[in-house]
């Protein structure tokens, strides 16, 4: 997402949200301690 550009906040919403959930459920998490 670097380098994209968005013509709505409409369209920015969307693809944030989509990274987000990717970024929260589809990587895995580190064990703590």
């Amino acid at each position: 997402m670097d380098e994209t550009r968005f013509t709505s906040l409409a369209q920015a919403s969307v693809a944030l949200g989509c990274w987000r959930a990717d970024y929260n459920d589809g990587r895995p998490q580190p064990q703590l301690g």
